[in-house]
């Protein structure tokens, strides 16, 4: 198990579905109020959050908010799009793996590499789905997103399952039931742990 101090000092990253803790310009106003947003959608909720919050935490007159977005909704669009973005250079990125069984293992260890922020705010997608459901052509996206992840799966288990699709949504089911039981708990130790059981039983 990880001490307080080795968690102080591992880097935290954004998981794969977010907006990946990047350095923007002091001058990427667009940038940092994307950001901003996204990290306040997570921690307060959608609904919870103002546009002047996201401005103070993006160190944006709220005045300029709106030459960038028209509206709160437009800017949860702009960080959707980003989470997406995100998602397929994940997927790109993991897929130049040679084998299915290693892009299973290296999207596992994704996870776990990701166990801070996890364990703080639970998962992105599942969230916002959460936070979200009574805004049907928003939700459409998220979903959209989430069944991008299980088509991957899918095609991963191919030939190394009788039943590939049932192997793989009972894997996301697996880690995603380890991502919420972890953020109760609130304990990163919790998912890097199961996630070292899961890949040992692959």
């Amino acid at each position: 198990m990880l001490t307080n101090l080795d968690w102080s000092t591992k880097m935290k990253k954004f998981y794969f579905t977010g907006c990946y803790k990047q350095m923007t310009k002091k001058n990427d106003k667009k940038a940092r109020l994307i950001q901003a947003a996204y990290q306040l959608f997570r921690e307060k909720s959608y609904h919870a959050t103002t546009l002047a919050m996201i401005a103070e935490q993006a160190e944006v007159p709220l005045g300029n908010v709106y030459y960038y977005f028209k509206s709160k909704e437009a800017l949860l669009h702009a960080v959707l799009d980003r989470l997406t973005h995100n998602l397929q250079k994940l997927i790109i990125n993991i897929n130049e793996k040679p084998t299915q069984k290693e892009r299973i293992k290296e999207f596992i260890q994704y996870i776990s590499d990701n166990a801070i922020e996890l364990s703080d705010f639970g998962d992105p997608i599942v969230s916002l789905a959460k936070d979200l459901r009574d805004y049907p052509d928003i939700h459409c996206k998220i979903t959209e997103a989430m069944q991008n992840i299980c088509k991957w799966f899918n095609q991963q288990f191919l030939g190394l399952a009788t039943n590939p699709q049932l192997q793989a949504h009972s894997l996301l089911q697996r880690l995603y039931g380890v991502i919420a039981l972890a953020t109760t708990l609130k304990s990163p130790q919790y998912i890097t742990e199961h996630c070292d059981l899961i890949i040992a039983e692959l």
